[in-house]
C-alpha cells in the first residue's frame, strides 16, 4: 500500500471517529427528553413524571403536593413530538400531538378520547432539559 493511501485511510478513520463523538443538537436532546416524559405519562409512572419538572419546582413542591394540586384528569394513550421551537438558548417550546382519555369522573367529557395538541415550555438547567410547570 502506498504511503498516500495509508495516510488517506488514517485521516478518514480519524474523521469518522470524530463524527461519532459529536453531541446531539439541543433540539435533538430535547426531543428525546420530551418523548421520555410523555412515555412516562402514558405508562402512568408518576414518580418518573415528577422527575422531569425543573429542580426549582421540585424544591418548592413535593411529589405529593404536586399531585394534590394537579391530579391526573385522565391518561395519555399516545404522544409524539411534532415540533421544537427555541425562544432562547435555554428555553424551548415543544409541541406534542397526542390522544388523551378523560377520566370518567371528569364531567362532561368523562370517558372521551380526544386528540390533543399540547405546547410545553422546557428550560435548560445545569446541563439538562426540564419541563417548566404551567401552574
Amino acid at each position: 500500500m502506498s504511503k498516500f493511501r495509508t495516510l488517506s485511510l488514517a485521516v478518514t478513520a480519524a474523521m469518522l471517529g470524530a463524527c461519532s463523538t459529536v453531541p446531539p443538537s439541543p433540539e435533538s436532546a430535547l426531543r428525546s427528553r420530551a418523548s421520555a416524559y410523555y412515555d412516562s405519562l402514558i405508562k402512568q409512572e408518576y414518580r418518573a413524571v415528577y422527575g422531569f419538572f425543573t429542580p426549582g419546582y421540585r424544591a418548592a413542591r413535593s411529589f405529593e403536593e404536586h399531585f394534590m394540586i394537579a391530579p391526573p384528569q385522565g391518561r395519555y394513550l399516545e404522544a409524539s413530538v411534532e415540533d421544537v421551537r427555541c425562544v432562547t438558548d435555554h428555553a424551548c417550546d415543544v409541541v406534542i400531538n397526542s390522544r388523551f382519555e378523560f377520566a370518567k369522573s371528569v364531567q362532561p367529557v368523562g370517558g372521551m378520547i380526544v386528540p390533543m395538541d399540547v405546547t410545553d415550555r422546557w428550560v435548560f438547567v445545569d446541563g439538562n432539559w426540564y419541563l417548566a410547570p404551567k401552574r
